[in-house]
């Protein structure tokens, strides 16, 4: 295999991880009422599909996918796709206790909402462990929480491997 083979499997690596971090970023801006926690890209149809990841459907799917239709306009024209290009389809997490991206998304919210830190962090601590699959979870919310100095708070619940070899395989 010739040196510039290599140089542009590369550039083509790097350009998709740029290409998917930038659009995450976007997604998660766009999406953060929906409960937003990631998306898959497929290319082997004739146009990219992106299925997003969301928690709540209701916001994408009403006024006949409008704001699907918005999203897919907007990613067409910021990374230069024809006009019908792509296509953005929605998947509802079944299991959105085992998610840490929609969970982190819910104590944020529920902090903008002026919950308080621990009711929050219970709240979702008891979604993950108590009704889904989890044997333990653990919440590490840091900052300025209630004072002005900021400070850690760790909540835990359930069986959780903390060191080893079983720590870097399972967590």
């Amino acid at each position: 295999m010739s040196n510039t083979q290599v140089k542009n499997r590369l550039r083509k690596h790097i350009y998709d991880g740029l290409f998917k971090a930038e659009l995450h970023s976007f997604l998660s801006k766009s999406l953060e009422d929906c409960g937003y926690s990631g998306f898959d890209l497929t290319n082997t149809l004739p146009k990219p599909e992106i299925i997003l990841k969301v928690t709540n459907t209701k916001p994408l799917l009403d006024d006949n996918q409008r704001k699907i239709r918005e999203l897919e306009s907007l990613v067409q024209k910021r990374w230069d796709y024809k006009n019908d290009g792509i296509h953005i389809k929605v998947q509802r997490l079944k299991q959105k206790g085992l998610c840490a991206g929609a969970m982190a998304e819910a104590i944020k919210l529920k902090l903008l909402a002026q919950v308080p830190v621990r009711a929050a962090v219970s709240s979702v601590i008891r979604q993950a462990v108590d009704k889904e699959k989890a044997k333990g979870c653990e919440v590490i919310v840091s900052g300025k929480l209630s004072q002005q100095r900021a400070k850690s708070m760790k909540f835990k619940k359930g069986y959780m491997i903390s060191s080893g070899q079983a720590k870097k395989d399972y967590l």
